[in-house]
């Protein structure tokens, strides 16, 4: 029964981390999407 409990709590923390996996990598291609639009809207008008 112990066994079985530690590999349900090791499939929430592999969902939970996989969640922020997802999350952060989200942010930064959104930083980055942001970052390469300003730099190429900012060459267009210099």
């Amino acid at each position: 029964m112990k066994i079985a409990s530690t590999e349900h709590c090791l499939s929430l923390y592999n969902g939970l981390l996989l969640q922020v996996l997802a999350s952060f990598f989200f942010s930064v291609f959104v930083l980055d999407f942001l970052i390469i639009s300003a730099i190429l809207f900012f060459f267009q008008f210099s």
